[in-house]
């Protein structure tokens, strides 16, 4: 008798939550951050109590109805809840964005976006190089007995290295322009991940900064950090740029 009354209490909870499913649409979203997606994010129904995570797309299937709140939660990201309106029901498909979750007050994420961290940052990476070795001196085998220094960059040498190209064509009589002198001065990585420039765009990115400021303008002492705070903002501007 005890068997059967827990089989009956069963097959009623059963028929109630498929009730439950019959009233709900099937929602399909996906979760982003800072137009990434994201993976692994929790997403709950707070009134079906059911869940899934999103996947390796950042996205997620969710049977709901008007007034259903979603929960969104992650180790790394803030909590937040949508509640599902008549306009979602409508697209069947919604996109959600989350916030990161800051749990220590000096650890900071630093993009060119907030650039005076940025720059803060690239200073004190720039003392701890050992600069006859760096990444960001590609012509370090070029002559430095002469010339201005500046935190073991020979600027002054540099631009010598390159004029020096230009006078062995005797044809070819154009002045040397910022693009060339940035390509040899720093490696991909400091434009794909310090900048945020797609590496197919760089090229494109050194000719955007060419009539932006000229050569003598970044040459001498105490101005690599003149030269970055330019590189942070065209990187911004140029990212503003409407894509063909």
């Amino acid at each position: 008798m005890q068997k059967l009354l827990y089989l009956l209490i069963l097959i009623f909870f059963s028929t109630v939550a498929v009730a439950q499913d019959e009233d709900r649409e099937l929602l399909r979203g996906t979760v982003l951050y800072l137009n990434s997606v994201v993976t692994g994010e929790n997403v709950i129904n707070a009134n079906t109590r059911k869940a899934t995570i999103t996947n390796n797309a950042g996205q997620f299937e969710m049977l709901v109805k008007k007034g259903d709140t979603l929960v969104f939660s992650a180790v790394n990201y803030k909590f937040k809840s949508v509640v599902v309106t008549q306009d979602i029901l409508d697209k069947r498909r919604m996109v959600v964005e989350v916030k990161e979750k800051v749990t220590e007050l000096d650890e900071v994420v630093v993009t060119p976006e907030s650039k005076e961290r940025f720059l803060e940052l690239e200073k004190e990476k720039y003392k701890k190089y050992d600069y006859e070795r760096d990444q960001y001196t590609r012509l370090q085998n070029y002559a430095t007995n002469s010339g201005t220094f500046y935190n073991g960059i020979n600027f002054v040498n540099i631009f010598n290295a390159l004029r020096g190209k230009k006078k062995k064509d005797q044809r070819n009589n154009e002045p040397l322009k910022v693009s060339q002198f940035l390509r040899e001065m720093y490696e991909d990585e400091f434009f794909v991940v310090d900048l945020g420039i797609p590496q197919e765009d760089i090229g494109k990115f050194l000719f955007f900064c060419d009539d932006k400021i000229k050569p003598a303008d970044i040459a001498g002492e105490n101005r690599e950090f003149k030269l970055l705070e330019f590189l942070v903002d065209q990187s911004i501007a140029y990212k503003k740029i409407p894509k063909e």
